[in-house]
């Protein structure tokens, strides 16, 4: 299954494979996520801005908005 990862780079995930320090089963060590993490690729900073507005916004019970966000 080929994916559009960073709207330009396709990534096969299918060839990907977890490191692991006993061997697994394929069908594990090469299991992917639709939301895979790529830490060389830079986000912008208005999709940044705007996730973070979707945050503020999020309803929580009784409006107590427990959470808080750290941004580096």
């Amino acid at each position: 299954m080929t994916i559009l990862h960073s709207e330009t780079t396709p990534v096969d995930f299918r060839t990907k494979r977890a490191r692991t320090l006993m061997p697994i089963m394929d069908v594990l060590a090469t299991r992917w996520s639709t939301r895979s993490f790529d830490p060389d690729q830079d986000i912008p900073k208005d999709k940044l801005v705007a996730v973070a507005e979707a945050a503020r916004w999020a309803p929580s019970t009784n409006n107590n908005q427990p959470w808080r966000y750290i941004f580096f």
